[in-house]
């Protein structure tokens, strides 16, 4: 089943897992500004890839960010409370 494929599902006729990894495609589409030029970016564009090419089981540390439109290299960051953003990696 592809990413897009269980974004589209009906949720009741998942698994446990597949839920799981679809919570985790959810996160990754919710697009955050740019901390640099505010672009709303999501992770997919932030890597370069498209939703299907998106890897759920890697680890966001092992993962390389860049801001299509600035340029700018991203960090991922997930504080213990709150939703995830942006930080920029010092040049």
């Amino acid at each position: 089943m592809t990413n897009l494929d269980l974004l589209a599902a009906q949720p009741q006729l998942l698994t446990t897992l597949e839920k799981q990894r679809r919570f985790v495609l959810q996160q990754a589409a919710r697009e955050v500004p740019c901390p640099n030029c505010n672009t709303p970016l999501d992770k997919f564009r932030a890597m370069g890839v498209t939703i299907n090419q998106y890897d759920t089981d890697g680890l966001d540390g092992d993962r390389q960010y860049r801001c299509p439109n600035c340029k700018r290299e991203l960090k991922f960051h997930l504080p213990l409370t709150g939703s995830w953003f942006w930080r920029l990696v010092p040049q």
